[in-house]
């Protein structure tokens, strides 16, 4: 599954995209992941290491998590793809 996180949205964070995707991905509710994201990665660090620049240019890089049995890739430019393991 991919999804694409919307950064112009300033009221949008990364970690409920995620959620969303991976819920989706498994078939389950996001209430069910929520408690386990902690677990994995600090959700308010994934929003900043991936929050647009002040000057609005984007990020570069990725990163790739364990989330309920899927794999979970980020990518700076907000792309989120998830497979299930």
């Amino acid at each position: 599954m991919v999804v694409e996180h919307d950064f112009d949205d300033p009221h949008s964070e990364l970690t409920v995209t995620v959620v969303d995707a991976v819920s989706k991905a498994v078939g389950v509710s996001p209430a069910d992941i929520v408690p386990r994201v902690n677990d994995h990665v600090d959700p308010d660090a994934l929003d900043r290491i991936f929050r647009p620049r002040p000057d609005e240019s984007g990020r570069e890089g990725r990163l790739i998590f364990e989330l309920v049995n899927c794999l979970v890739e980020i990518t700076g430019d907000g792309t989120v793809r998830v497979y299930n393991t």
